[in-house]
């Protein structure tokens, strides 16, 4: 288990490295599990809107306008989920957030710039086909409305209102209709209805609908005929998506349209105007609906169709006026979370139904863990055992607290450094060669100590709970371990030695002990090998750019920062879909690289920026003269 591969992620979004080098992350359950972020002044936010059917394909763009209602200032941004429930941006680092939006102000946040519309700000993204938007903001006192809109042309050939949609309700809701079975054999509980449903010529009618639920659920969508009579059967499949994963949002065409991309369509006769009544094994859905031109892109006609859903059984008495909640906060996390110990937390809001989910920053992405039941709890105070079960990872977590009898309502997040209980025989590691840990830093979510180690010496690993340990020693090359460590080690610290083979650039560190199997396996602290990132030349011969300087290896990306061909600035380098670099590097040596000038890209002034993983400051060229040079373009 010790010769595992390794593959490296972002550890963090900095204001440094810009949006473009901050990777998409799946969270356990997309918008409804994904913890609500913080703003880039460490501001907590609450959720205040969820809108499914979000889209950013060829013309189509979301746009989402908001406005403070507040006495004072607050922040408001846009996390944009796609329709697997993979986040596409980070709040945190600026991107999709508008902060200190005064009382009565309207700001603007769109998937592009558009002709038609003035933006606050944008959210770079590749294209989204359909996914979800959550609202956030620092205060609840605001007010938004999304639209589609085509982003080339003003006025826009296509606009349209994307609803918040609704939340389906227990029960039938149409009466006479009773709610059907699919073909798994589970029968459908909750509903919602969308009158005004179209199938005629060239207008369709697209539903979307985002898992919101924990576990796999079943989706469908019902057509009902101006009379009443039912279009479509669910039990055969027609208009039914079975096992929907939480967080994913899918799509229903009453037939194929050009603007979207539709996961099942629904096979009908024509319907002028029926309804459409969707149909799940879980209330955690919520849905929007469109009336569209299918047959071109963008549509000349799109229009939102307002749903309904069943109302839940009224209580038997009236009661008094609720008494207001106070407000569920988890307050910052002193000292590092230990795993196989206590955990004590302190805040306000806590309730007998608070839960508390561990999210770990790992090689493959954050890992979640719970809910984890406190063992003793007040409305300020609150003490969770971290089980034994849980891996360092990265040796990063973050900490949501839920309040399941209060509507499943969220803190805010707070995280802290993940050690071992040496009692469990889990090691940590805190110090290399006796520089510590880098201080908790939620924008840097990975263990990494701020020196170099250099190829063929002698490095110190300093820490808890060793016992008989070897030593993964992660690069650029692979794993260069299991390195043994030479003698004279203890329980707390001990040497080994680095190979002199061993690749300049991005390293981390891992202690696993004896018996090597199970969970015995300590943080993995991230350290430069070789060099530290520096540039100190550029040349450019034709379309080639060559760049010297120090650290370069074969897991380097660049941000490359120039002039556009069609007018303004852009960042061409950074990471796309799926962690692929923009621009491809030619690395000749630890000291030298060289890439093609980019297409789009025009002659003037630029900007070169290294960065080797985890992709945080340390492990950047930073932002020195050193990088600017002059593109030329031919």
């Amino acid at each position: 288990m010790i010769h595992r591969a390794v593959r490296w992620r972002r550890a963090g979004a900095v204001a440094l490295l810009l949006a473009t080098l901050w990777l998409p992350r799946t969270a356990a359950g997309g918008v409804a599990d994904s913890p609500l972020p913080s703003f880039s002044d460490e501001t907590a936010s609450v959720s205040v809107l969820v809108i499914p059917g979000v889209v950013k394909r060829g013309r189509l763009q979301t746009e989402v306008l908001c406005t403070s209602w507040a006495a004072a200032p607050l922040h408001i941004g846009v996390e944009i989920f796609d329709s697997a429930g993979t986040l596409l941006n980070d709040v945190h680092a600026g991107v999709g957030a508008v902060l200190n939006v005064a009382s009565g102000q309207t700001v603007s946040i769109g998937t592009s710039a558009t002709l038609g519309f003035l933006e606050s700000t944008t959210i770079p993204l590749a294209e989204v086909e359909q996914g979800v938007a959550r609202v956030v903001a620092s205060a609840s006192a605001v007010t938004c409305s999304a639209l589609i809109v085509d982003d080339a042309v003003t006025p826009p050939t296509a606009l349209g209102t994307l609803g918040a949609g609704v939340t389906l309700g227990p029960g039938a809701g149409l009466l006479g209709a009773a709610l059907p079975q699919f073909g798994n054999a589970q029968t459908a509980t909750h509903s919602a209805s969308f009158p005004g449903l179209i199938k005629r010529g060239r207008m369709e009618t697209v539903v979307f609908c985002t898992s919101l639920a924990a576990t796999p659920i079943d989706i469908g969508v019902q057509v009902f005929a101006p009379n009443g009579t039912l279009g479509n059967d669910i039990a055969a499949g027609n208009g039914a998506l079975l096992a929907i994963a939480p967080g994913a949002t899918v799509t229903f065409g009453t037939t194929g349209t050009l603007a979207y991309l539709e996961s099942t369509v629904v096979t009908l006769a024509g319907v002028a105007q029926g309804v459409a009544r969707v149909v799940s094994t879980s209330g955690a859905v919520r849905c929007a609906a469109q009336v569209l031109d299918a047959a071109v892109t963008p549509p000349v006609s799109m229009s939102e169709l307002i749903g309904y859903a069943p109302a839940a059984a009224a209580p038997p008495t009236a009661t008094a006026t609720a008494t207001p909640l106070p407000a569920l906060v988890l307050n910052p996390i002193a000292a590092p979370i230990v795993v196989g110990a206590p955990l004590s937390l302190t805040g306000t809001g806590f309730s007998p139904g608070s839960v508390l989910l561990v999210y770990v920053a790992t090689a493959s992405g954050a890992q979640s863990f719970g809910p984890l039941t406190p063992s003793a709890r007040t409305a300020i105070t609150m003490t969770v055992p971290i089980p034994a079960s849980v891996g360092l990872g990265n040796g990063f977590a973050t900490l949501l607290l839920v309040n399941t009898d209060q509507g499943y309502r969220q803190s805010n997040t707070q995280s802290q450094l993940l050690y071992g209980n040496p009692a469990i025989n889990l090691p940590t590691i805190t110090q290399i060669n006796g520089v510590a840990l880098r201080p908790a830093d939620p924008t840097i979510p990975v263990a990494n100590v701020e020196t170099v180690v250099a190829q063929g010496q002698t490095v110190t690993l300093t820490g808890s709970g060793f016992n008989s340990p070897l030593v993964n020693l992660f690069t650029a090359g692979g794993n260069m371990g299991p390195l043994a460590p030479l003698a004279g080690g203890t329980s707390t610290q001990f040497q080994i030695g680095v190979p002199a083979g061993t690749p300049t650039g991005p390293g981390s560190f891992q202690v696993v002990n004896t018996p090597y199997t199970a969970n015995v396996l300590s943080n993995a602290v991230s350290v430069p090998i070789g060099a530290l990132l520096t540039i100190s030349g550029i040349a450019q011969v034709g379309t080639t750019v060559t760049v010297d300087g120090t650290g370069f290896s074969t897991l380097s990306v660049i941000n490359l920062f120039a002039q556009k061909a069609a007018g303004g600035v852009d960042n061409f380098g950074g990471l796309g879909v799926g962690g692929t670099a923009k621009i491809p590097l030619t690395v000749q040596s630890p000291t030298r690289f060289s890439f093609t000038a980019p297409a789009g890209a025009a002659s003037g002034p630029a900007f070169v920026m290294v960065l080797n993983p985890p992709y945080i400051p340390y492990s950047s060229s930073g932002s020195g003269p050193s990088g600017a040079f002059t593109l030329s373009v031919p």
